[in-house]
């Protein structure tokens, strides 16, 4: 019994990798059609700027705004076929780096989104001092946050606060989106 568990796994596990392989080549054929779409305007708000994670932050992305677009664009390729598609406004992005506890939240609605990002945790990705990692987190991060921006809700079913579906549809979408364009790293990132 417990060799047949481990040939479905082992197959749900190729399963999971080849369709990760598979939405990563979709979102880079697809990217050249969000070349021009609105994402919103984005509002980069340093509110930490004497810590130290800002100015780590501040060498890796030098110019936060057209990082936070390409990010974007890259989000909307990856939950959408094209602009045409049924996609949530979103008119206004204010992205702030806060001395705070946590990693990262999005908050906001009806087209006025907010995420922060910790300092702290910038300071404590980046405690060994590689920069490639700190960049892989932070891009992992905005990925997640940004589908929360994009990304349908289930109607009908509460709210993300009262039903667990709904949190876990809702999570559950922005770590997909994170792991398809590769945005965790170790063995079971596909």
């Amino acid at each position: 019994m417990k060799k047949i568990h481990l040939i479905y796994a082992a197959c749900l596990l190729i399963g999971m990798g080849a369709c990760a392989a598979s939405v990563q080549k979709q979102v880079k054929d697809n990217f050249d059609v969000w070349k021009e779409y609105n994402t919103g305007a984005i509002l980069f708000e340093d509110k930490a700027p004497e810590t130290l994670g800002s100015d780590i932050y501040h060498r890796i992305i030098p110019d936060a705004e057209s990082y936070i677009k390409e990010q974007a664009r890259t989000v909307l390729a990856t939950l959408y076929n094209s602009p045409e598609d049924s996609i949530p406004a979103v008119h206004k992005i204010h992205y702030t780096l806060e001395d705070i506890n946590g990693i990262s939240a999005k908050g906001g609605g009806n087209g006025d989104v907010t995420i922060f990002y910790s300092t702290r945790h910038i300071e404590k990705s980046f405690a060994a001092n590689d920069t490639a990692k700190l960049f892989f987190e932070t891009r992992g991060v905005l990925l997640h946050e940004l589908t929360h921006a994009y990304q349908l809700e289930p109607q009908g079913i509460g709210s993300y606060g009262t039903n667990r579906v709904f949190w876990a549809f809702i999570e559950g979408m922005a770590d997909a989106v994170r792991v398809a364009n590769g945005g965790f790293d170790g063995p079971n990132a596909r």
